[in-house]
């Protein structure tokens, strides 16, 4: 468990109200929990008349706050449960109507008697216009709303009115847990998505449990060390959060709290640690007012314990916990990789280097920079400011009730992470080990950010994805506004696809995309899976060459681009020759999965049917392979086993035959081009002049390849280039044999058909026969361990049902 498994075993939530009133502190008796049986509630208005600002003795927490001015307004009145706002029933937007506010929601809202039990469960709510009457005091309000009083949380005050206990006069994670459970209703889920199984999330996490044997003074088991106390304790937090701040190193941690006292009878972190009892809004850790730092409650409250950042905002590479810095020096001998964040969390802006030395005109320049970690926005914090920043900078990606680190894991350890955590686990210096070009170009070849990139940010960074996602008719590039600075990248984050951290999916409905030329294709609306197909489609479809106007064949290659699998899967986005049948088999049924159509199949469309429901469905991978040979080992996707069985059943042995057949047909096909004189390299511009003449593109040939009427005339250049088209779309969907077979076959027995001798007259079994040769290197011809796999994929006849031509 390293790189991003520390990310936050941490993220204490930050932004949810839980409930969390924290003792009042009135008397010296109170010492409880006591039993509540036979102990009267007397009515928060009660409470009020000792607790309210005016009244409040020095001793006591500003309990209620001050309802239109100043600071005051951090108090219980202006939290959640003093449900001091209202909302337009219609739009859910807030407006203030103080004093004659009715909150939200407001009893005519409730659609039964039991909204009441969390809403309002002590009909505290109801006393408000009555109070008002009595006491001509308006500060609680003049109408009634539901509320969550002083005795829902502290108990029955009955004993109490200054001299007495309060049952629960330092209320924890199960009072909290009243409510906040799993009993959580559905339908409150779209407005607090985050709010379900928060009391069972939190009893299972490493926060439960924060107290260990390696905290305690020693020979105790309830008693914990100071310097330990400051993180792994709920009254350590509170008491030393001024003594030490969470950017400090781990010498002046150590000189500081060595000497103060220790914390008698410890209780675990929990939710009182991190929410102030009464406004859960606002956390342990303050936001920042003055520049020139500015970040967040969130991001403090986290921080405080998870160090990041040193008080400048530089990386904190001598952390608490921390083996060694950043130069490899020792920090502290028992500290741990396993229990940072720093190393995956910050991505060194200085590392990248970028053409002319300007990142704002330039690309990267090949060999430099890379991608150390996770660029993190301290300033993010869910308050809604606009240009799409990173807004709850460690609850978009953490649930910290429960700090389950699995799905992070296997994100980091995925394509979209660009494998940023094998990166870490196989590198001597966790801080400096990178993520470079040659690892995911897809995040690090160019400088995505700058003007000139404006059409790649769409998918090639997680801020352009997110505004593209959260509508496609009104994407603007210009209204990017990345996270990232300088020369730094962007992964495909969490919150790019996600709305939360608990799996809402953004969601852009069903896509229709107008490539070159006016070529248009209209996806299927596949719930889900339209968050991949933003991207999985590519850039051209073989209709973008179809509609060229250019009349004598001569022009720069149209590149398909990357990853198309779902053009692949709806059979959209290859050259299709005139004449030839390209509709999907009759049997074909990997457009359905995931669909109405496919009962049993998932309800999220084909693209997370197939590459998501699986033990590590963030890895986005349908099988699992040995990297080193790129041999698949075993399938993991649960859904393939829905229709592929007896004699159908998939096994890893099927699937690697058939993935080499594949790339022996498409390696048919690039010896068929090359004989023409379109020679392959897997670089753009993609199809080269072999210069030399010796059937060999050597690499210093680099002259693009531009007659495309070259072969056999202009009236047959779009033919022409339709078969490189397709060559390029399906080696760069490396999964073509399997998202679907004979689409895919379709397209390569076209392309080799036409381009051996400019007839589409099924020649394809003598054009394999006539390509191979003996191995003798040139890319004009195939060795026969090639052409008979290339034979055995594409058969004798065009593939596909009877019925094709």
């Amino acid at each position: 468990m390293t790189g991003l498994t520390k990310i936050s075993v941490s993220v204490i939530f930050l932004f949810l109200s839980l409930s969390l009133l924290a003792g009042c502190g009135s008397s010296t008796k109170e010492a409880g929990p006591e039993a509540e049986a036979g102990i009267a509630h007397i009515g928060f208005t009660e409470c009020y008349n000792c607790h309210a600002d005016a009244k409040n003795p020095a001793s006591f927490p500003v309990a209620f706050g001050d309802s239109n001015l100043g600071p005051g307004k951090e108090g219980w009145l202006n939290g959640p449960h003093g449900n001091n706002e209202s909302y337009n029933t219609t739009t859910h937007q807030k407006y203030d109507i103080y004093p004659d506010n009715t909150g939200f929601p407001f009893y005519a809202f409730f659609s039964d008697s039991t909204c009441a039990t969390c809403h309002d469960p002590l009909g505290d709510g109801k006393r408000i216009s009555k109070f008002f009457i009595a006491t001509g005091v308006d500060k609680l309000g003049r109408v009634d709303r539901p509320v969550i009083g002083c005795e829902s949380c502290h108990g029955p005050g009955g004993n109490h009115y200054g001299l007495g206990p309060m049952p629960y006069p330092k209320p924890d994670f199960n009072r909290c847990g009243q409510c906040h459970n799993n009993t959580f209703p559905a339908n409150h889920l779209p407005f607090h998505p985050e709010g379900d199984n928060i009391l069972e999330n939190y009893k299972a996490s490493g926060h439960a449990k924060s107290i260990n044997s390696h905290t305690y003074v020693s020979g105790s088991t309830t008693d914990v060390r100071a310097r330990c106390s400051r993180c792994h304790t709920d009254e350590g937090a509170k008491r030393y959060i001024t003594a030490v701040s969470g950017t400090a190193d781990y010498n002046t941690i150590k000189s500081i709290l060595d000497p103060l006292p220790n914390i008698l009878n410890a209780s675990n972190v929990q939710c009182r640690t991190c929410h102030d009892g009464h406004n859960t809004l606002r956390l342990l850790g303050e936001k920042d007012t003055t520049l020139p730092l500015t970040w967040s409650a969130e991001f403090k409250t986290c921080t405080t314990c998870h160090q990041l950042l040193k008080a400048d905002g530089t990386l904190q590479d001598r952390g608490y916990h921390t083996p060694y810095d950043k130069s490899g020096t020792q920090v502290n001998p028992f500290g741990s990789i396993e229990e940072i964040i720093a190393d995956t969390h910050y991505d060194d802006p200085s590392t990248p280097q970028c053409a002319g030395g300007n990142c704002a005109t330039g690309d990267f320049v090949a060999g430099t920079g890379g991608i150390e970690g996770y660029i993190v926005n301290p300033s993010g914090n869910h308050n809604g400011l606009p240009g799409n920043q990173n807004q709850g900078i460690c609850s978009d990606c953490h649930n910290p009730h429960n700090s389950d680190l699995s799905i992070h894991k296997q994100w980091a350890r995925s394509a979209h992470g660009g494998h940023i955590l094998e990166k870490k686990e196989g590198a001597t210096n966790v801080y400096t080990a990178s993520v470079t070009r040659d690892d995911a170009p897809g995040w690090v070849y160019y400088n995505w950010k700058r003007s000139g990139r404006a059409a790649c940010q769409r998918c090639h960074t997680s801020t352009g994805f997110r505004n593209f996602a959260n509508s496609p008719s009104t994407y603007n590039p210009a209204n990017n506004f990345f996270i990232a600075t300088q020369g730094q990248s962007e992964l495909l984050y969490c919150w790019a696809c996600h709305t939360d951290n608990v799996g809402g999916l953004r969601d852009p409905g069903q896509l229709t995309f107008v490539y070159t030329n006016n070529a248009t294709v209209t996806y299927p609306d596949v719930e889900g899976s339209n968050i991949c197909m933003a991207c999985h489609t590519g850039r051209e479809t073989g209709d973008s060459i179809k509609n060229d106007p250019d009349a004598d064949g001569i022009r720069s290659f149209i590149n398909s681009h990357y990853l198309a699998a779902g053009g692949t899967v709806f059979t959209t986005t290859g050259y299709e020759y005139t004449g030839r049948n390209y509709n999907n088999v009759t049997f074909y049924a990997h457009d359905k999965i995931g669909l109405p159509a496919a009962p049993g199949t998932g309800t999220n469309g084909p693209c997370v049917g197939c590459h998501m429901i699986s033990d590590n469905s963030h890895l986005f991978m349908p099988v699992e392979k040995d990297e080193s040979t790129d041999t698949i080992t075993s399938i993991t996707s649960k859904i393939c086993i829905k229709c592929h069985t007896g004699n159908f059943a998939l096994t890893p042995a099927k699937l690697n035959q058939e993935k080499h057949e594949y790339e022996a047909a498409l390696e048919v096909l690039k010896a068929a081009l090359a004989s023409k004189g379109i020679f392959f390299r897997n670089a753009f511009p993609y199809f080269f002049v072999d210069t030399n003449g010796n059937g060999i593109l050597e690499p210093t040939e680099t002259i693009a390849y531009t007659n495309w009427a070259g072969p056999y005339g202009f009236t047959y250049w779009k033919d022409t280039m339709g078969a490189a088209f397709n060559l390029n779309l399906l080696i760069h969907d490396p999964g073509g044999f399997a998202h679907n077979r004979f689409y895919v076959k379709a397209l390569i027995w076209d392309s080799i058909d036409f381009i051996d001798n400019g007839n589409l007259d099924h020649s394809v079994p003598s054009t394999i026969t006539a390509l191979t040769a003996d191995p003798d290197n040139l890319d004009t011809t195939i060795d026969s361990a090639t052409a008979a796999a290339a034979s055995a994929y594409l058969g004798n006849s065009r593939p596909g049902d009877p019925n094709r031509p």
